[in-house]
């Protein structure tokens, strides 16, 4: 390792990009090293009192930004998947940390979200709230990793500014009601950008740390497990800026061969850890969708990407602002986009940091164009490209520091563009759970085990604290079959559990003609609301199909 030392960050310290031979980065100075506007400062009081009350100033700007996010979260009612994650994490901690018997969807999750699910129930149980809780969490901690990048290098004013950059980009979608469960609804891809933002981070200040890059493996190993954007989009990106750099240096002695070496690693590592988990009896979970779409639906798929990124930017439709929303999202996703185009324009110059960012972007949005994805209506496969834009735009448009009369001019405008938007989705009522009512009504008659589809079955197990335990069934070929998505395969087995009614949505008749034809005529019928429920005097679970298991991983 000593080549790595000396090629990544010993010779570079205080040199500039002609000197080493690549891209200057902005944490190649020593973090303990004195500032240049605090003179004998390592053993001063002032300076000393001033930076304890620089990180005091921060933590409680990260405990206000918590109990906003927790508030807008209470605006968004938990939808299926999320309901599913809680049940996962309610079954992890009553024991099973490998999720022996789950089926999962194509995103796991396991390594970030679901413990912090998991970590939310243990203090508020499985209750709607802790997963609004836990996707507070989960978003501040997006929104911090996301800062720490993009202020790294500045000093004064020019940090808050940069923090409020990132703050109003990613919180512009929480002003059109109708976007606001991508980024705090549901967990999904947007915190799997704290993978790549840490690895950044942990590349950017301590390129010369012996462990960086097997740090760097693990992290994205780590991150592959629970997600497979890791692989198809942060890894090639890591890959591609870094190999850029060994060619136009061209040397192989040097830390972008440690890093893409690292990056190429964490592959097969997430694979072999993966098939140890396997072994153990861990979950199953769906195949994630690699497909590439034909290309003579390309030119659609160009179409419908632009328009989900509107969507994740929230410049789609009307907002909480009215017309005001839109163009907010706009503003921010224009904001982006310079900071993109200026990244290309001075490529050789820019710094490491931006360049992932720039790339990883691009993959994203290109790896969704030529995918299926982009035929079915997924705007979630991008939430990440708004949290990456965010960084990139406040790294490039706002200056590393600045004089004390623009930051006096800017402090006030770039603060309300932040949190203005938020305050104002903050006020919105809380929501009421659409399955409240189906809720309810199974509780006030006692029926306590029972099937459903799958956009009510959890969501009615988690409005009840599981009193109320249904799961997720679908009908297909005449048959009435276990969900195979979410779902944990000894719920249906009629030695273990037992249901004896069928929730039925009336505006989807197909549903209730199979349950009728499978289960036969109901001993009693309820109604609430566009529900109709089918009750009988016998375990339904005897009847439905076995588990038949899709592609899995």
């Amino acid at each position: 390792m000593d080549w790595y030392i000396q090629a990544s960050g010993r010779r570079s310290v205080g040199r500039g990009a002609a000197d080493v031979g690549t891209a200057p980065l902005s944490g190649e100075s020593k973090a303990w090293e004195t500032p240049p506007d605090e003179p004998g400062s390592s053993g001063g009081v002032r300076p000393r009192a001033r930076r304890a009350w620089e990180a005091l100033a921060w933590a409680a700007g990260a405990a206000g930004l918590f109990l906003v996010l927790l508030r807008v979260s209470m605006t968004v009612a938990s939808p299926a998947d999320a309901a599913s994650i809680a049940l996962q994490a309610q079954d992890m901690l009553h024991g099973n940390v490998l999720l022996h018997g789950w089926l999962t969807g194509d995103v796991t999750f396991y390594t970030f979200e679901l413990p912090l699910f998991a970590l939310a129930e243990a203090f508020l149980g499985l209750h709607a709230v802790a997963v609004q809780a836990a996707m507070a969490v989960i978003d501040l901690i997006v929104a911090m990793c996301a800062t720490a990048v993009a202020v790294s290098g500045s000093r004064g004013i020019a940090r808050a500014g940069r923090a409020v950059v990132v703050i109003a980009v990613i919180g512009a979608p929480e002003l059109v009601p109708a976007d606001r469960y991508l980024p705090i609804g549901l967990p999904d891809h947007t915190g799997t950008t704290v993978f790549l933002l840490l690895g950044c981070l942990l590349v950017d200040r301590a390129l010369s740390w012996r462990w960086t890059a097997p740090l760097l493996c693990l992290l994205l190993g780590a991150g592959q497990l629970g997600d497979a954007t890791v692989r198809y989009v942060y890894v090639p990106a890591i890959v591609l800026v870094c190999a850029l750099q060994i060619a136009r240096t061209r040397t192989l002695r040097s830390a972008d061969t440690a890093i893409v070496a690292a990056a190429l690693g964490s592959v097969p590592l997430s694979l072999a850890v993966r098939a140890v988990l396997r072994h153990l009896g861990a979950y199953q979970m769906v195949a994630p969708s690699t497909s590439i779409a034909p290309i003579s639906s390309w030119a659609h798929n160009v179409a419908a990407t632009w328009q989900e990124l509107r969507t994740v930017f929230g410049a789609q439709a009307p907002g909480v602002l009215s017309a005001l929303g839109p163009l907010f999202g706009w503003a921010c996703l224009l904001a982006v986009a310079v900071g993109f185009g200026w990244t290309l324009s001075r490529w050789r110059t820019a710094q490491r940091v931006d360049q992932v960012l720039v790339v990883a972007i691009a993959v994203n949005l290109g790896v969704y164009a030529v995918s299926t994805m982009a035929l079915r209506v997924t705007p979630q496969e991008l939430t990440g490209v708004p949290v990456l834009g965010a960084v990139l735009a406040a790294r490039t448009l706002m200056p590393a520091s600045l004089p004390r009369p623009w930051a006096a001019a800017l402090a006030a405008p770039v603060l309300a563009a932040a949190l203005v938007p938020l305050c104002l989705v903050a006020t919105q009522p809380s929501a009421f759970p659409y399955r409240q009512p189906l809720a309810v009504w199974l509780q006030t008659h006692g029926l306590r085990h029972g099937l459903a589809m799958y956009w009510a079955a959890p969501q009615v197990t988690l409005l009840t604290s599981g009193e109320v335990q249904v799961r997720a069934v679908i009908a297909a070929d005449g048959k009435i079959n276990p969900f195979e998505w979410e779902t944990q395969n000894s719920w249906f087995n009629p030695a273990e559990h037992y249901a004896n009614y069928v929730a039925c949505l009336r505006s989807y008749p197909l549903f209730t003609r199979t349950a009728e034809r499978v289960f036969g005529r109901p001993a009693s019928i309820g109604y609430v609301g566009d529900w109709a429920i089918l009750i009988y005097h016998r375990n339904l679970i005897e009847q439905v199909s076995p588990v038949v298991l899709p592609a899995t991983q």
